[in-house]
């Protein structure tokens, strides 16, 4: 069984790690991978969610709005900022996964 996110490495090579959100978080965690690694050659943005109260767009006021916009878009472009200089240098690739939850602030948890 592989080894959860951010402990080792999965069984065919390369290295998984997760993060949170927040600014620090991700400084943190790519300062870390591009020290151990070397570099970057794929990031994958799979982030989303909401805490699952399931408002209508009419409903969300701007706290919501601002707490979905956080998770869902600048999450992703913390992360891919922190590994852009290597991922041009090394010719990787960067993959962004959303979901129709998008359309909506609170959708899911």
């Amino acid at each position: 069984m592989p080894p959860p996110c951010g402990t080792g490495r999965p069984p065919k090579g390369g290295t998984a790690f997760a993060t949170r959100r927040s600014a620090a978080g991700v400084r943190s965690l790519f300062g870390t991978a591009l020290a151990e690694l070397g570099g970057i050659d794929l990031l994958v943005n799979n982030m989303g969610g909401g805490s699952g109260s399931s408002v209508g767009f009419h409903d969300a006021d701007d706290a919501v709005w601002t707490r979905a916009f956080e998770i869902n878009v600048l999450s992703t472009v913390r992360a891919t900022r922190a590994v852009l200089p290597s991922r041009i240098e090394r010719r990787g690739a960067i993959v962004n996964v959303s979901s129709i939850s998008a359309l909506m602030p609170d959708a899911f948890p």
